[in-house]
């Protein structure tokens, strides 16, 4: 089977080209830089995470915080172990983040545990989100906006 591929200047061309003597990277070489961009950041951050789900959100959230603001994976604050912190540029936490897959939150013990971390994060007048794996699976981009939203409006 022989596919032709679109060349520069039919209407189909989806590729990068020269305008001008500048180059400008066409939808599919930017499709392709993301990919290659969120594979480097899962795997910076795979290291400092203890499963898939923290993996997945913490590359999309590094990509996406604001500048000034960090993200700190496992995160100590009061005898608990939070997924992910966002710290802010004074250097302080002002968020927390919880990812809750069902093999870690299902147990009747692993719930009262984390309804402690939420008693421990409100105390402390610090917001906790908790996304659950299928969210994060489905739209781990999405779960990240909404924390951005939330950090930028704390800012």
């Amino acid at each position: 089977m022989i596919v032709e591929l679109p060349e520069y200047g039919d209407e189909n061309y989806r590729g990068s080209e020269e305008i001008e003597g500048e180059f400008r990277a066409g939808p599919i070489c930017v499709a392709f830089g993301r990919v290659i961009e969120t594979l480097a950041l899962q795997m910076k951050i795979q290291p400092a995470c203890e499963s898939p789900i923290e993996v997945q959100l913490g590359a999309e959230l590094m990509r996406r915080l604001p500048s000034g603001f960090r993200l700190e994976p496992q995160y100590p604050f009061q005898g608990f172990r939070m997924d992910f912190a966002v710290i802010a540029p004074a250097g302080n936490a002002c968020l927390f983040i919880e990812c809750d897959g069902k093999a870690f939150h299902s147990t009747r013990e692993q719930k009262a545990n984390d309804r402690a971390k939420d008693a421990s994060a409100a105390l402390m007048q610090i917001p906790l989100l908790r996304f659950t794996g299928s969210n994060i699976f489905r739209d781990a981009a999405g779960c990240a906006r909404a924390v951005v939203s939330l950090v930028e409006g704390l800012a």
